[in-house]
């Protein structure tokens, strides 16, 4: 672990810059941030990957190299050009820091986030935790098209009631610009009422993802999932990069963006800093975790999740909160399941759940959350996605 002993009085781009005293004397000793993070998750002492970042002001490795060997790891400096407050290191791990920046911009509201499934099933790619995947066996309902009675009531439903948000799901990687074009035609409908929509629809070209632009789409999901570097072992029909590629593209284009991750697949908590770090790159408007579901038919059917403790997943929770304190953090799949009998903890870090279910899965209906949300001090919004 870190030892007490040091107090950071300075702070980089990359790395903390703390005071040791040796001798009698204060000496500066430069911690990678990468490196306090993963102590904040409980991995001490992890070996850090290199970044062989050229554009990096060069930095005085010594300090890096004695701090490493100090806390027994090895000398990195992970370039993610970050500023990082000084409360991070005294109020992260109990989340008392991510508690005051949630209530300072986003007060005591939560929003309730309801998943709609417009297209299941039948998906080219094979994520190993996805019940629409294509080597998955799963026992899930599958169509091409939700009905357009369906969409739209739904979408009378969003306004009637004042939500926040529509947003339509649709399974798959790819889409012709036919299947596009028959998509923007239901937006421009469902827009002549004024909704806000969001839609988690794969990987677009430019010209689709402006055609749904000028159809009066305002929001994309499009999530990360997990780290660069074990993205390969849950996907290998497409890769990381592309993921942000895509979303940098999105954004290019005026688009907001969600995106978050999935935690318990098997990664390091390494993997869920590197992801963390990524997505504060990206600053999306809302930022989904995910805890594994295990679902049978998948890949990841039997993995084990004995980790996902409600300590552990508050830390997550709380690092998302400090990395991008402005973002819709989001308690997304898995809350009722890991986080039950914590809610006021959770609800004091994330601003924004899931309820009645998570595409193929179930989940806790409206009323039950409403009352969690109630009973634990909160006010709450209803938000249709």
């Amino acid at each position: 672990m870190l030892p007490h002993r040091l107090h950071p009085v300075a702070h980089c781009v990359d790395v903390v810059v703390f005071g040791v005293r040796v001798g009698g004397n204060q000496v500066p000793v430069l911690v990678p941030l990468e490196l306090i993070f993963a102590e904040l998750l409980g991995c001490p002492g992890a070996p850090l990957r290199v970044n062989h970042d050229r554009r990096q002001p060069p930095q005085p490795l010594h300090g890096v190299f004695h701090a490493a060997r100090r806390l027994g790891c090895s000398p990195a400096i992970e370039a993610k050009r970050l500023i990082v407050p000084y409360a991070l290191w005294f109020g992260a791990v109990r989340g008392e820091h991510a508690e005051k920046l949630r209530r300072k911009y986003k007060g005591d509201n939560v929003g309730i986030h309801i998943l709609t499934n417009a297209r299941s099933g039948n998906c080219s790619q094979d994520c190993a935790y996805c019940a629409q995947s294509c080597r998955s066996s799963a026992d899930i309902e599958k169509y091409k098209w939700v009905s357009d009675e369906k969409l739209y009531r739904d979408n009378d439903f969003v306004n009637k009631n004042h939500l926040a948000r529509h947003c339509i799901g649709l399974s798959g990687m790819k889409f012709t610009d036919a299947e596009i074009e028959e998509l923007a035609t239901k937006i421009r409908k469902m827009k002549e009422t004024g909704t806000h929509l969001c839609c988690s629809i794969g990987f677009l070209t430019e010209k689709q993802a402006r055609i749904l632009k000028e159809a009066g789409l305002d929001r994309i999901n499009h999530n990360l999932n997990s780290s660069r570097a074990f993205y390969p072992n849950i996907c290998s029909t497409h890769t990381f990069d592309q993921r942000v590629a895509n979303i940098k593209m999105l954004q290019g284009l005026g688009y907001e963006i969600c995106s978050g991750g999935i935690i318990g697949m098997g990664e390091s908590k390494e993997d869920v800093v590197d992801m963390l770090l990524e997505l504060r790159e990206i600053n999306p408007e809302a930022i989904p975790i995910n805890f594994l579901l295990p679902i049978e038919g998948t890949p990841l059917a039997h993995k084990d999740t004995s980790g996902l403790t409600p300590e552990y997943g508050l830390k997550v929770l709380a690092l998302a909160r400090l990395l991008v304190p402005q973002a819709d953090i989001r308690c997304a799949a898995g809350r009722e399941v890991y986080f039950k009998g914590e809610e006021k903890r959770l609800l004091s870090v994330v601003n924004s759940i899931f309820a009645s279910g998570y595409l193929t899965e179930d989940g806790q209906g409206i009323e039950d959350t409403i009352k969690v949300i109630e009973d634990a001090g909160f006010t709450y919004e209803i938000e249709s996605a």
